[in-house]
């Protein structure tokens, strides 16, 4: 392992493929690796997809978490990258670790309505409990000791406290302190001081909820934090970095700042934060001239302070490390921890023997998790998404509007079968017939052979459009005043339009059975205050719609937009849940929870011996059918390598 002077840690690509190349093949794909690269040059340290948010120190540690957008948390040590995982499937807005390291708390939220507090066992990758709020968190804190979970949102109680065992509300505060945006234990337990907008600094004993002490200090402060062994609070407000005596409410100095990240240890007496200015990112302590940070592209949106680095994540993904005890004439050695974006699959499809991917506009054929896939042809740069269709390959675009084009499995004989005015958001075949959704306003029906002119319907809302027979199309949508019915059968001969006798505020992942005539399976949303979603199967007579059997064969008790399913023969693997992947018997309704990876499960697809899961990173995870054992998970790296775990 390389060796860093000025004792910055040695967080490096060969620290974090030395502890994990027993567990990890890196397999070149002739026709498509990169043939200047070499197996050597690929690391293993995961950045982020997207901003890096948050990063919580270990206290007296040089072990950190990180946090981002995409959903996932990763753990770092002194030797480098100790491996991530998806804790929501939404963006994590906040994270914290408690005092010994072992269980993480994240605050996930749209950003709207859902805010919801985790906490998670990070070896055993368990998630004990989970909190929602009805109004944004703005800190989340462990007390000393890891005895309790702290946490400040912005609604009239200001805080709660949770047992940090078992999730429980400890009652403290016997009156609201107000929105707290800062909470922070004694090494006792005894008392904790708060802080928030208000600018009160409130000491309050934890055992009975009295107030010991209170100071007025600096109103409106953003991302305040303890420094100086918690004797002083420093927080933003406008373009001034202001420090507090935290035992009088004093002010103790203020500094002319732009946009800072806070980089500050605890013990620090001065404060520490990034700028990012046009000329790169500076790191500035107190007083002392700023510290120009090289070989850093991208804006520094998250950063904390070890025991002897600053770690701090960027808006690209990526994480890297500085010494902390740096000086304006020390040079700056910025060392890289998380590099590696991985190269996406966004679409897969089979005929039960092989399967076929698709990834930047280039296609892969397998057959089994053990060897790597095989290039078959490239340049379908304007589509994401594929499917099988009369002896080759359709492929159109979610996205933006785009040809919906059919190529033989070699990519020759392509053929314009449609162009689309607006992304498809969902697409079925039935014989040579497509019917599709454009950007959830049109429901449209056209053959492979495009000899017959595409029917269209218009209408609001709209997410599936499934044929039962050549012309008896069945849309799937949500329900407006005008329009409250979520299911329809539209005559695509006659244009005549009959409302499917089915309740509910959204109907979606309309599917066709692959073994019965007129079975559908679908998701629905019921409910308006507590929303749920509920798995059914639908048995639909074309020839009387009314005499249409409705069967619940699961209920989720929340919202869950983004579920999807494949149906096999009296069977289906779906995501419903936003954990793992659930295969359930239709005829008695047993459930079987599949092991996940690393990322949650986006997309589900039988083989004839395999489990399939397209996951929200865009790896690929396999399992082996008869016993549900996963064998393998896998992704394309950015040379072209393949990469199985």
């Amino acid at each position: 392992m390389r060796k860093l002077s000025a004792g910055i840690l040695a967080f490096v690509f060969a620290a974090a493929l030395s502890g994990a190349n027993e567990n990890y093949r890196i397999e070149a794909i002739d026709g498509f690796t990169a043939q200047t690269a070499g197996s050597d040059q690929v690391t293993l340290s995961r950045k982020h997809t997207g901003p890096v948010t948050a990063i919580s120190a270990v206290s007296g540690t040089d072990i950190f978490y990180s946090a981002g957008t995409d959903g996932f948390v990763s753990r770092f040590g002194p030797e480098g990258f100790e491996g991530t995982w998806q804790v929501s499937e939404l963006p994590v807005i906040r994270i914290a670790s408690d005092p010994t390291g072992t269980r993480i708390a994240t605050y996930e939220s749209d950003g709207f309505s859902i805010h919801r507090v985790s906490v998670w066992d990070w070896s055993g990758k368990k998630r004990l409990f989970a909190k929602r709020f009805r109004d944004s968190v703005t800190t989340v804190s462990w007390s000393a000791q890891g005895t309790y979970l702290l946490v400040g949102h912005s609604s009239l109680e200001g805080i709660t406290v949770f047992d940090g065992r078992t999730g429980s509300v400890k009652p403290v505060f016997s009156q609201s302190p107000g929105i707290v945006s800062l909470a922070v234990t004694g090494n006792t337990e005894t008392s904790v001081i708060t802080f928030g907008p208000s600018g009160v600094i409130r000491y309050t004993d934890l055992r009975n909820g009295n107030e010991r002490a209170s100071y007025q200090g600096e109103p409106d402060l953003v991302s305040p934090v303890l420094l100086n062994n918690n004797l002083v609070i420093a927080g933003t407000y406008d373009t001034t970095l202001y420090t507090v005596d935290a035992t009088s409410g004093k002010l103790l100095y203020s500094y002319d700042v732009l946009a800072p990240v806070l980089a500050t240890h605890p013990s620090d007496r001065e404060p520490v934060w990034f700028e990012n200015t046009g000329d790169g990112p500076v790191l500035a302590q107190g007083t002392s001239s700023v510290i120009p940070v090289p070989s850093v592209s991208s804006p520094i949106k998250a950063a904390a302070a070890l025991e002897n680095s600053i770690v701090f994540g960027t808006e690209n993904g990526a994480l890297y490390a500085i010494d902390r005890r740096i000086t304006p004439d020390t040079p700056v050695q910025t060392q890289p921890l998380a590099a590696l974006d991985i190269h996406r699959i966004d679409s897969i499809a089979t005929d039960g023997n092989r399967l076929y991917i698709l990834s930047d506009g280039s296609v892969f054929e397998s057959s089994d998790p053990d060897t790597p896939p095989r290039h078959l042809f490239s340049g379908m740069a304007t589509s994401n998404r594929m499917t099988l269709a009369d002896e080759g390959l359709l492929f159109w675009s979610s996205k933006t509007p785009a040809s919906v084009i059919h190529t033989g499995f070699d990519g020759e004989d392509r053929t314009q079968l449609y162009e689309a005015r607006d992304g498809i958001t969902s697409l079925s075949l039935y014989g040579n017939l497509v019917s599709c959704i454009e950007g959830g306003s049109a429901a449209v029906v056209f053959d492979l052979d495009g000899q017959a002119a595409p029917f269209r319907y218009s209408g609001a809302g709209l997410q599936d459009a499934v044929l039962v027979n050549s012309e008896r199309l069945i849309v799937s949508k949500s329900s407006t005043r005008l329009s409250p019915h979520v299911l329809l059968s539209i005559n695509t001969r006659t244009g005549e339009t009959v409302p499917v006798p089915l309740g509910g505020n959204l109907v979606y992942g309309l599917t066709r059975s692959p073994s019965e005539q007129g079975l559908l399976h679908a998701f629905r949303i019921t409910g308006d205050t507590t929303a749920k979603t509920e798995l059914l199967s639908i048995r639909y007579d074309p020839r009387n719609s009314t005499d249409t059997d409705v069967r619940v064969l699961a209920r989720y008790g929340d919202e869950d937009t983004e579920a999807q399913l494949s149906a096999d023969a009296g069977q289906i693997l779906t995501t419903l849940g936003k954990t793992s992947l659930v295969e359930m018997i239709i005829r008695n309704g047993r459930q079987t929870a599949l092991d996940r990876s690393y990322s949650l499960p986006s997309k589900p697809l039988y083989m004839n011996r395999y489990l399939l899961s397209l996951n929200r990173d865009g790896s690929l995870t396999w399992y082996l059918r008869s016993k549900k054992d996963t064998l393998s998970t896998a992704y394309f790296s950015p040379e072209g390598f393949w990469i199985l775990e």
